[in-house]
């Protein structure tokens, strides 16, 4: 995965879900769960990702669960973070067929809580069969 020098710029255009990372689009998806104002937590299928850097990120988020998690509790209720450089801000873009952008949720402190992937044979991607990410806040921007 990611082995060689040179890599194409990826493209997410045929996704109509497209997460934004570090100023980047990392990855695009085809299925995106519900955001629900109960649950911080959202959950993506059938997608994309040629970021190294990304996948890395959600590799370190899931191996150790106690140096992403601790016992801890927010006065809202919410889990802390011990680790807290583990913990970004991702944008999630949602796309209409002519490939207009309809909406984004701003999702603040993510990290990655499941993953499931497929390597691609190539080396340069990785299927993103399932991903999910739970989050502190998010915040909702129309399309102008």
């Amino acid at each position: 995965m990611f082995e060689g020098e040179e890599r194409p710029e990826p493209t997410y255009r045929a996704y109509p879900f497209r997460l934004t990372w570090e100023g980047r689009e990392v990855a695009g998806l085809s299925k995106v769960g519900a955001l629900t104002g109960t649950l911080q937590a959202i959950t993506m299928e059938r997608g994309l990702t040629c970021d190294p850097a990304f996948v890395q990120w959600i590799k370190e988020g899931l191996a150790d669960r106690s140096a992403v998690l601790n016992d801890a509790h927010g006065e809202d209720g919410s889990v802390r973070l011990r680790a807290s450089g583990l913990r970004k801000d991702i944008t999630l873009e949602m796309y209409d067929e002519r490939g207009q952008k309809v909406i984004a949720y701003h999702l603040r402190r993510c990290w990655p809580s499941a993953f499931v992937m497929l390597p691609d044979t190539s080396g340069i991607a990785v299927a993103v069969s399932m991903l999910r990410l739970e989050y502190e806040s998010r915040e909702a921007e129309a399309a102008r």
